[in-house]
């Protein structure tokens, strides 16, 4: 007999305490397993996860000069008017979904008359607001569609797998 279990004979000895470690180990596996698989089925009949409106432009807008904003960015695969091609650009901007324009506009009418005049110009979208306001914080969303733009992620995208639950079965869990 080892001098701690006669000192205190109610304590585990090694050996003992190695053996409830091992049970209690394997128990906690046994309980994480059983919740694991509900819960990865029912994740697997959830619709696929979207990612937020690649559209939306957000601010911060730079203050171009009068009523005119500036939003420094690239569109993928949206081509910009140029000195060469001044009306090329076929980007569309809405406000909460309201179309503004004209596009194609002079960067000094935008600054002057506004009223959602904007213009696509060499990668900046110069632009105003259909009331004159500050895009920055009058609450509004912007966005920006190119009907002629190339989508240059279409190779990435991949239809939705069916889940697990909907190819067992297809009545109860079909999206």
């Amino acid at each position: 007999m080892s001098r701690r279990s006669i000192l205190h004979p109610d304590l585990p000895t090694g050996h003992d305490m190695s053996k409830q470690f091992q049970r209690r180990l394997i128990l906690a596996s046994m309980v994480g397993a059983i919740l694991y698989v509900p819960l990865a089925l029912y994740l697997d009949t959830l619709p696929p996860w979207r990612e937020p409106d690649p559209g939306v432009i957000r601010p911060p807008f730079k203050h171009y000069g009068g009523n005119a904003w500036q939003y420094l960015t690239l569109i993928p695969g949206s081509v910009s008017d140029s000195n060469d091609a001044q009306n090329r650009s076929r980007l569309e901007l809405t406000e909460d979904n309201h179309p503004l324009g004209p596009a194609h506009s002079l960067h000094v009418d935008i600054a002057e008359k506004g009223s959602g005049r904007y213009s696509y110009w060499l990668s900046s979208l110069i632009f105003s607001t259909s009331d004159n306001s500050n895009p920055n914080t009058n609450g509004r969303v912007y966005r920006v569609f190119d009907s002629g733009a190339k989508d240059p992620f279409t190779s990435l995208r991949t239809a939705h797998r069916p889940s697990l639950l909907s190819r067992l079965f297809p009545s109860r869990f079909n999206h």
